[in-house]
């Protein structure tokens, strides 16, 4: 692949714990290419210029802050063509002065409206998440072409012309390399005494966890010990935060319950060493109340990665595959607890090295290496062949 210098819009600031957008970035400064990575706006109250800076952070990878008054901040909201009108003349126009752009890669539906001041030679609309605003419709008319990872989102675009692609969320190097080194050391399994089970993922989502299920499934396998990875106190989540009463007394229940180890967030290469260990995996989302209705979590990738036993809420991107997932029939997770039971009970029998290899394989062909390379093919044929 020939390198190129690419932009990456990003919702979520560079932190500790790396979501697709993170990894992308990453995986193609690795390449070989050029990458600046735009972190979403802090913001002042006085007003005047665009403070912009910028910082290499890994080789040929480049942190771009910026700072945006308050003021215009606002306008984004109440008076949104003003708000455009500046963004275009002033901070894009600063903007394109760091590099001259290849190729803008926009996972943040809200905060531009297009990218025409930095005339790029390929703009893609990468979605991964549900949104319904003017400004998403603005910048699939803008993008040469339009990514998700939800056949839901996908359908959502069903009234823009533009090329699509949809892909599964990717596996990064981490991961993949300690797959690879399973499946060339022989696999096996060995039960653990007691037996381990992970969550990753940012606990303060508010009502899109089905925190009340988790905590029933805690508290009906006592010969299991939890691990949850991920944020769980406010402080330092750049991931965001939505907290209630009842998600409250619910981090309260794992906090004082011993069979409960909460480690919050960790560099990716301890994560992925401690995945490794585990006996099982749970996700839990609450198909009613979570805005991207379980159509598809970027941990899952992960977890299938270490081969062992992945216990789920229903999700749609998995509903065609058999023996990656076990999931219940249905949306509700009512029938959650008894399924998990019954996982555990077997657990010998779900990580045996036949069903550790279908995992372990079909995370393997989901590598973001790979999903470059499908990218890369969509824009130059605005298809996959």
């Amino acid at each position: 692949m020939q390198t190129k210098t690419y932009l990456l819009v990003s919702p979520q600031p560079w932190g500790k714990m790396y979501l697709s957008k993170h990894n992308y970035a990453i995986e193609l400064a690795e390449a070989g290419n050029k990458v600046f990575f735009l972190n979403p706006p802090t913001y002042k109250k006085k007003p005047g210029r665009f403070n912009i800076s910028s910082k290499e952070i890994l080789p040929n990878l480049t942190l771009v802050d910026y700072e945006l008054a308050s003021a215009i901040h606002m306008l984004r909201f109440k008076a949104r063509p003003l708000y455009d009108f500046i963004i275009h003349h002033s901070f894009l126009k600063q903007l394109n002065k760091l590099a001259s752009f290849d190729e803008i890669w926009c996972f943040d539906p809200n905060a531009f409206s297009d990218f025409k001041a930095l005339h790029p030679k390929k703009k893609l609309l990468f979605i991964v998440d549900q949104h319904d605003n003017p400004t998403l419709k603005k910048l699939a008319d803008d993008a040469d072409g339009i990514a998700t990872i939800s056949s839901l989102i996908m359908d959502y675009f069903q009234f823009s012309d533009k090329p699509k692609l949809l892909l599964n969320h990717g596996l990064n190097k981490t991961f993949t390399a300690l797959a690879k080194d399973r499946l060339l050391n022989g696999l096996k399994y060995d039960l653990g005494h007691p037996l381990k089970v992970a969550y990753v993922g940012n606990l303060l989502q508010g009502n899109r966890m089905d925190y009340k299920t988790i905590q029933t499934i805690v508290e009906q396998n006592p010969e299991a010990s939890f691990h949850f990875y991920g944020p769980y106190e406010e402080t330092g989540n750049t991931l965001g935060s939505n907290t209630s009463e009842g998600l409250k007394a619910f981090i309260g229940f794992l906090k004082n319950n011993p069979r409960v180890h909460l480690h919050g967030v960790l560099p990716q290469s301890q994560l992925a060493l401690e995945m490794q260990d585990m006996d099982a995996f749970l996700t839990c989302y609450n198909y009613m109340t979570d805005y991207n209705k379980s159509s598809n979590c970027h941990k899952i990738i992960e977890y299938l990665s270490t081969g062992k036993a992945c216990i789920s809420n229903r999700i749609i991107m998995y509903e065609k595959t058999s023996g990656l997932l076990e999931m219940p029939d249905e949306y509700t997770n009512e029938n959650l607890p008894s399924l998990f039971r019954n996982v555990i009970t077997n657990i010998a029998e779900f990580n045996n090295p036949e069903r550790q290899k279908k995992r372990i394989e079909f995370a393997l062909e989901n590598t973001y290496r790979k999903n470059i390379d499908t990218i890369e093919r969509f824009h130059n044929s605005g298809r996959v062949s």
